[in-house]
């Protein structure tokens, strides 16, 4: 096998799973095994002579398993600790010039192809071409993405004409929501981007947001534009089958 260390851990774990990994996720893996080291040690394991082959087998295979790994995982896993470990992966990645790289949401770590790659994969997919935003839809997204609760006749007094068309597109698209209801007059609704908008442009928060007073608006819809198309892809591949994983 490969050498066991906690960053080649950490991308398999992420290469096969199909949702984003917390932190809290991890931490519990890591902990199971602790958990299975401490069963197995404490097991009355019968003699190698006493054992049925199968048996014998077995459990060297979950010796050598627990041997292996057990210098490499820690006995009390802190968030700080995978978050390090994490930080080296990501370094590893771009340092190897894989086609992918580790990103931070929201929702948790994951792994996605690069934007350089990405057409070649809506071809393997067969996937329609990404939806493009241009002119009003991308000013009326920008406004929302640095105003988070804005109002329709706020993002309309900026932007001098209506919004209805870009609100309904951006909906449409889930990039942004509802959040709730201004204190004003007849109740207005307020808009805020979604996480799926993050996942899109690559951020953990909107505080990741280019700053807003130093770059002119027209580079800020064009930083966005850049970000979310075309969209970069999970790389995983979900299944022994699908992923190929060896038998080895």
């Amino acid at each position: 096998m490969s050498e066991a260390t906690l960053n080649n851990l950490l991308h398999a774990l992420l290469f096969s799973n199909a949702e984003a990994l917390t932190l809290a996720d991890i931490q519990r893996i890591l902990a199971r095994f602790q958990d299975e080291k401490t069963k197995f040690e404490q097991l009355e394991l019968p003699s190698p002579e006493a054992a049925e082959a199968e048996d014998a087998q077995q459990m060297a295979e979950t010796r050598l398993f627990i041997e292996t790994w057990a210098a490499v995982i820690p006995h009390f896993p802190t968030a700080a600790m995978i978050r390090e470990a994490l930080e080296a992966l990501e370094a590893q990645l771009e340092i190897t010039d894989n086609p992918y790289r580790l990103q931070q949401t929201q929702a948790g770590y994951r792994l996605v192809v690069k934007r350089a790659y990405s057409e070649w994969i809506r071809w393997l997919r067969d996937d329609p071409k990404p939806v493009r935003l241009r002119g009003s839809v991308l000013e009326t997204l920008a406004i929302i993405a640095y105003r988070p609760g804005v109002t329709r006749a706020e993002m309309e007094a900026i932007r001098g004409v209506s919004v209805d068309g870009p609100l309904m597109k951006l909906q449409e698209l889930e990039l942004i929501t509802i959040t709730g209801r201004a204190d004003l007059p007849g109740r207005p609704s307020q808009y805020a981007t979604t996480e799926k908008f993050l996942e899109l442009v690559g951020l953990t928060s909107l505080g990741d947001l280019p700053a807003s007073d130093v770059i002119a608006p027209q580079k800020l819809e064009a930083w966005l534009q850049e970000r979310l198309e075309p969209a970069e892809e999970p790389a995983i591949a979900v299944g022994d089958a699908a992923m190929g994983l060896s038998e080895e």
